[in-house]
């Protein structure tokens, strides 16, 4: 595989990996320094709406992306679909929930932590199922030619 075909896989893992460190560093602003002790930040109320989504959420595109170096080019470009239809809804329902849980279990994710969890990992499990499936499918339809 040459060089100008990987330059959509490297980019996937360098934006993911990116968006994983921004999410970390964000998830704890005074660890870093972003923050003065007793002064009002503003990352301070990033860490259940905005840090904690994103690090999650990057962290699975980003395991997720790792695989992408031994598949076909023609699944990477099924899959960057599916990947960024499923971010959207990902954020749509990330905005939409709750920052706070119920409290009551339920099957249906309700907060802001629970549906980023819930969609990293099914994001996860779907990509690497679907990595699998198009992979047999393409090489038995190699050795059918």
């Amino acid at each position: 595989m040459n060089l100008k075909k990987m330059k959509y896989k490297i980019l996937i893992v360098v934006l993911s990996l990116i968006s994983t460190v921004i999410g970390y560093i964000t998830f704890d602003p005074y660890v870093y320094h972003l923050c003065i002790s007793g002064k009002e930040c503003i990352f301070v109320g990033w860490r259940k709406s905005f840090s904690e989504p994103l690090f999650l959420m990057s962290l699975s595109i980003l395991f997720t992306s790792l695989f992408t170096f031994f598949i076909s080019t023609k699944t990477f470009k099924r899959w960057i679909i599916f990947s960024t239809i499923w971010m959207i809804l990902a954020a749509l329902w990330i905005s939409q929930a709750s920052v706070r849980s119920t409290g009551f279990p339920s099957v249906i994710p309700t907060s802001k932590e629970e549906v980023s969890t819930w969609m990293g990992s099914l994001f996860v499990i779907i990509s690497l199922g679907m990595f699998a499936v198009m992979t047999l499918r393409e090489k038995c339809a190699k050795k059918t030619r």
